[in-house]
């Protein structure tokens, strides 16, 4: 089970390490097993390192080139569970390049960290597709998008997770 770190959930960075040492105490039934941290956040390598710490998987989300750097130059990058590329609610001529650029910034730092590529809204069924064609993992849901490939609102995360079923099986 997984959880989200996002800054805007506890806007205290000294609050935010505190929530993340308190981990440490819970028994792992109590605990998540991995939590996601953003690392375009100012403080995100210091929660990184007080999750692994109390040995709490981190899946590193890079959301943009600076995102990127941090993630080459930080020393526990091997030890991630995986690297969460996720792309914002741009159009698709905008998303694909910077995915493409994501993805070649990440090449040849911890290698055997699964990469999961992913978008938000109206990039969010082309990195599906990207996904697919890459040969990397994905995801979708309602908090991604709450629409299906072909424009129309999704009756709920079932239909979002079958068209991409469809999407997937069709880039084979």
């Amino acid at each position: 089970m997984g959880i989200s770190s996002g800054f805007w959930i506890l806007p205290d960075v000294a609050g935010h390490l505190d929530a993340a040492r308190a981990y440490a105490a819970l028994t792992p039934a109590e605990r998540p097993d991995f939590v996601s941290v953003n690392l375009h956040e100012p403080h995100a390598l210091a929660l990184a390192d007080v999750l692994l710490a109390a040995d709490i998987g981190v899946e590193a989300g890079v959301w943009n080139p600076h995102a990127v750097a941090t993630f080459r130059a930080w020393p526990q990058a091997q030890r991630t569970l995986r690297v969460l590329v996720e792309l914002p609610d741009e159009p698709v001529a905008t998303a694909l390049p910077l995915a493409d650029d994501l993805l070649r910034g990440l090449a040849g730092v911890a290698p055997a960290v699964p990469r999961l590529l992913h978008g938000l809204d109206r990039s969010a069924w082309p990195m599906l597709r990207r996904a697919a064609a890459l040969g990397l993992s994905t995801r979708t849901g309602l908090e991604d998008t709450v629409r299906l490939p072909d424009g129309s609102p999704a009756p709920g995360n079932a239909a979002l997770v079958a068209a991409a079923r469809d999407v997937l099986a069709s880039a084979r």
